[in-house]
């Protein structure tokens, strides 16, 4: 609306509940925080009756507000919010952070994690650190973890989405995680659908997705997206690439927030990296070679990182969580003796095959 000043303000409707919440509201995009006497300002001139309505309230939205302001809203009645107090109240995370959290505490996962780490020169990198400091804007915003089969992907992906969800439940400034397994969803091709067929699986929720990609967009959450390679028949529908750039779409919009606009997908290496084309170059370049969907990560500047194969500290780790001391020392003796068994055990899942066997072995004396 514009008043006879010339001055402009929005009359919003909340619908929920019994009646319709109606609100006269400025919003103000301040460097400082605003002030009592703008404040005060703002509720004298909403007195003319060529402005707000009877059965308005009045509400002034600013990033920041001083104390003196705060205490004058109270007393007349003004809400003075800021726009993540409003964002917040888009959607209740609460249940579905709640329930990340418990299916992760109920898992195996949960009492046998290993730390894991990225493959990098001249060392590996932990892989925890490494996401937990993209979350908070560090790197690009669209993140690839690549690795082969069982090396972890998703044991990293349900991991980090649980230290998230705990993060934003003691934090409410924390970004959410959205965190999807994409096998779950092989028909949903838009970012949009897939979105709303999450939220209605996960919660039964029928609202707007856009209201997700909204807070993708100023850091309140990040998207996690695991096993891209699962698709199947989205990726037969509209192709791999389309689907893939479908996907990492929430990635390219712009964001003041460092936090803004945050995509993390976990495949296997091979959709993303060309190994066998470097086999046949060897030594004659370095790093990697991209298949095609690799070089479209990269025009999208995507990060393509690779996950490193347990080496021994972690296989010892995992037996000792897994087996107890005891009973891991044997175990390692075991793998040791038996042909090419340590080199399969590099591989997380098939570590925990054997893990799982083991003791059977052991207290059977076929050793």
């Amino acid at each position: 609306y514009l008043d006879s000043e010339g001055r402009s303000f929005l009359v919003v409707t909340r619908k929920g509940g019994l009646r319709p919440e109606r609100y006269c509201v400025e919003a103000r995009d301040w460097h400082a925080p605003v002030s009592a006497p703008l404040l005060a300002h703002f509720a004298d001139w909403l007195q003319s009756p060529d402005r707000c309505q009877d059965g308005i309230q009045e509400m002034y939205v600013a990033p920041a507000f001083s104390g003196p302001a705060l205490a004058l809203a109270q007393r007349r009645g003004i809400l003075a919010v800021t726009p993540a107090q409003l964002e917040r109240q888009l959607f209740d995370f609460g249940p579905y952070l709640e329930r990340i959290k418990r299916q992760f505490e109920e898992s195996d996962l949960s009492r046998a994690y290993i730390p894991q780490a990225l493959l990098g020169q001249p060392q590996e990198r932990d892989l925890l650190a490494v996401a937990n400091a993209w979350s908070e804007g560090q790197g690009r915003k669209l993140w690839l973890v690549l690795g082969d089969y069982g090396t972890g992907k998703s044991v990293f992906f349900r991991h980090f989405s649980y230290g998230l969800a705990r993060a934003a439940m003691d934090d409410p400034a924390a970004p959410v995680p959205i965190a999807i397994d994409l096998k779950e969803f092989p028909n949903a091709v838009p970012l949009k659908g897939l979105l709303q067929e999450h939220f209605r699986t996960t919660l039964a929720w029928h609202g707007d997705p856009g209201i997700f990609l909204h807070l993708l967009s100023v850091g309140r959450a990040v998207l996690l997206l695991d096993a891209f390679d699962k698709m199947g028949t989205a990726a037969l529908v509209c192709g791999m690439e389309e689907q893939f750039r479908q996907l990492a779409r929430a990635a390219q919009g712009r964001g003041e927030d460092p936090r803004s606009n945050r995509v993390l997908i976990t495949c296997r290496t091979h959709f993303f990296r060309d190994h066998g084309q470097l086999a046949e170059l060897g030594d004659t370049i370095g790093g990697q070679v991209d298949s095609h969907l690799g070089e479209v990560a990269c025009s999208l500047d995507a990060e393509m990182d690779e996950l490193a194969l347990f080496d021994r500290h972690r296989i010892e780790l995992y037996l000792e969580q897994a087996l107890g001391a005891g009973s891991s020392a044997e175990a390692l003796r075991i793998i040791d003796d038996t042909y090419d068994l340590a080199n399969l055990v590099s591989r997380s899942v098939r570590l925990e095959m054997v893990a799982q066997d083991l003791p059977a072995l052991i207290d059977s004396g076929e050793t």
